[in-house]
């Protein structure tokens, strides 16, 4: 039986090697990585970087409104971090009829802002308190407007925060109680 194929970029790097950069998508998610990473992306308007129409989809599957609101939500995800890097571990990228599709891998290592022992390490040897798997799936569309003529119109968590909300029991940043009232 034949059926259609795309040609792919498939990697499996330890972390942000620079020859990742050979593709423009992740040249840029490079770039976006180091802007989002930092915060410094925060001060900047959403749409600089991402669509006018832009959504995020928590892990718990559900897509925020487009815009500002699901720029907005993204960044509660990462409010418990006094600081964070995400490392990727495996992707694949392939082009669309509007730009590119990426799903993969990255383990996502932040710290707390309760102390606490900081055991886990990244690819580059700093140690950090927390570590999180996550997959990812981004759609990237062609807009000259954009750094490097891309911007990202969909951003997609598949992650499991178990680690990050037993850490923080652990160190009293929040309760049992709490956490089953995030859930509810």
């Amino acid at each position: 039986m034949s059926y259609p194929t795309v040609p792919a970029y498939i990697q499996t790097p330890k972390g942000w090697e620079s020859r990742l950069k050979e593709h423009p998508v992740f040249d840029w998610m490079y770039d976006h990585h180091l802007l989002f990473d930092s915060g410094e992306m925060k001060t900047t308007p959403y749409n600089v970087w991402h669509t006018d129409d832009f959504t995020f989809t928590k892990s718990d599957g559900v897509t925020i409104a487009p815009g500002e609101q699901s720029w907005a939500v993204m960044w509660e995800q990462y409010a418990p971090f006094t600081k964070f890097t995400h490392e990727p571990a495996w992707l694949v990228i392939w082009e669309t009829a509007t730009g590119w599709e990426l799903t993969g891998y990255a383990r996502l290592f932040a710290n707390l802002p309760v102390p606490g022992e900081s055991i886990h390490e990244d690819v580059d040897g700093n140690k950090w308190d927390v570590q999180g798997h996550g997959m990812f799936q981004f759609t990237y569309v062609k807009d000259p407007s954009g750094p490097k003529g891309i911007k990202m119109g969909t951003f997609k968590l598949f992650a499991d925060p178990t680690p990050l909300f037993g850490e923080m029991i652990k160190r009293g940043m929040i309760s049992g109680e709490d956490l089953l009232a995030k859930l509810a």
